[in-house]
């Protein structure tokens, strides 16, 4: 985490919050991607949010005491820290879809599916459809899909309205060359973590291997 914000040189506990059940990490046996073995909270004005892998749902605390203000169901686990953005907060659910919840009292106020067919696939016997959210000039950056073979969607949006800006829906049948010597095959991008934006480039990390990188523009893939 991160806060531009001066620390104390003491630090003591506040209060505690408790979710039940734990955290269930997205590969349970492996030790490469242990990104989700803990809920990853942020926080905005009063209020603290943060997802659940285990039960789907979205938590909002106030930020003060720890009480709970609101929480709201996903149809998935939720893996990643939700986007604060203006009074709404932006949350990615591994049933494909992107939530645009009031951060007050947590009404959705739109979604969007990440995949053009409500198909749900299963991994590790959970739901999977992972790419971190990321919001900047009022537009939100998600990716739904993480078999190439079934189809990666890399998605920019108006975060006010949901309303699709681009699309980039063949990033996920690509014929690249492998990092081994003279080996050419068919893969792609396969989205596994926190996308990340860096001028006018999109990068959209894929667990093991190199991020990919998109034209955050028109989602261009450039590599």
């Amino acid at each position: 985490g991160y806060t531009a914000d001066s620390l104390p040189a003491a630090l003591s506990v506040a209060w505690t919050f408790e979710s039940r059940p734990a955290p269930r990490p997205a590969w349970p046996t492996r030790t490469r991607q242990r990104f989700d073995v803990a809920y990853q909270p942020v926080i905005a004005g009063q209020g603290l949010y943060f997802g659940s892998s285990a039960d789907g749902k979205v938590y909002a605390l106030e930020a003060v005491h720890g009480g709970l203000r609101w929480e709201f169901f996903t149809g998935g686990p939720v893996r990643f820290a939700p986007v604060a953005w203006r009074d709404r907060v932006l949350v990615a659910s591994d049933d494909g879809y992107v939530y645009c919840l009031a951060a007050a009292d947590g009404r959705l106020v739109w979604k969007q599916r990440g995949g053009p067919r409500p198909d749900m696939l299963l991994g590790n016997d959970r739901m999977v459809s992972r790419g971190g959210p990321v919001v900047a000039d009022d537009l939100v950056y998600f990716a739904a899909g993480i078999w190439p073979s079934e189809g990666v969607h890399v998605y920019a949006m108006d975060a006010a309205s949901g309303r699709v800006v681009w699309c980039n829906d063949s990033s996920g049948t690509l014929e690249l060359d492998q990092p081994h010597p003279t080996a050419r095959a068919k893969s792609g991008v396969a989205a596994q973590g926190y996308l990340v934006i860096d001028g006018n480039r999109l990068y959209v990390p894929t667990g093991r291997g190199v991020p990919a990188v998109f034209q955050r523009t028109n989602g261009k893939f450039l590599g």
